[in-house]
């Protein structure tokens, strides 16, 4: 099975010890990992088929890193720690699983999610971030919202619904809550690579919700 790594803004030689890293110890655990580094020479390639990706990065990846793995929950238990280590190290990456058409959520190794939003909302003196997924249990058909928010530098809370197969239902609610955030005011963010899961404030650009 196919599972690909996709990553902004990071060098090519760190990413490649990286893989090299976690290929190594993953034989010792008894399973095999395949890996090829792609540059992504086109970026309008990808906008169309994986536009959670860019969702996810808030901007265009440069390398896309291939995995050929028996079991993607292997990947998820295993990988998904050093996958964990980079985005603590301030990376910006995220694994895509082609036959889920989904990514691997930062704060849950057996979920997936198909959409994503990362949103903020900046005044004098509020500085509020918003994350909304819609997601799925790995080879389940098992839907959740998941909201994940509060102020700038604090723990973030976090709120679910589940819909278990009412994967219509789930559309719905994401794109509600969607709404609801940009009426407000929020804001879709491309902030610094470095500032991107925290939302860190100020952004260098950013763009209004549609």
């Amino acid at each position: 099975m196919e599972l690909d790594l996709y990553v902004a803004n990071m060098d090519l030689i760190d990413l490649n010890n990286w893989v090299t890293k976690i290929s190594a110890a993953a034989k010792t655990q008894g399973f095999q990992i395949e890996y090829t580094a792609i540059q992504i020479s086109d970026p309008k390639l990808i906008e169309e088929p994986l536009s959670v990706i860019l969702d996810e990065l808030c901007c265009q990846p440069e390398y896309q890193i291939k995995f050929q793995v028996l079991d993607p929950s292997l990947v998820s238990t295993y990988v998904y720690k050093s996958y964990q280590s980079l985005l603590a190290e301030g990376e910006n990456i995220c694994f895509y699983l082609s036959a889920e058409n989904a990514i691997f959520v930062p704060f849950d190794h057996g979920c997936l999610a198909r959409k994503v939003a990362h949103l903020y909302y900046q005044e004098e003196m509020s500085n509020k971030i918003y994350h909304l997924y819609l997601t799925h249990l790995l080879g389940q058909d098992s839907y959740q919202v998941i909201s994940r928010y509060g102020g700038q530098g604090k723990s973030l809370h976090q709120a679910s619904r589940s819909f278990d197969d009412r994967l219509g239902e789930a559309e719905r609610e994401w794109n509600r809550l969607y709404r609801s955030k940009v009426v407000k005011g929020y804001k879709i963010v491309r902030p610094e690579v470095s500032n991107q899961l925290a939302l860190k404030f100020p952004f260098p650009e950013a763009i209004s919700g549609e």
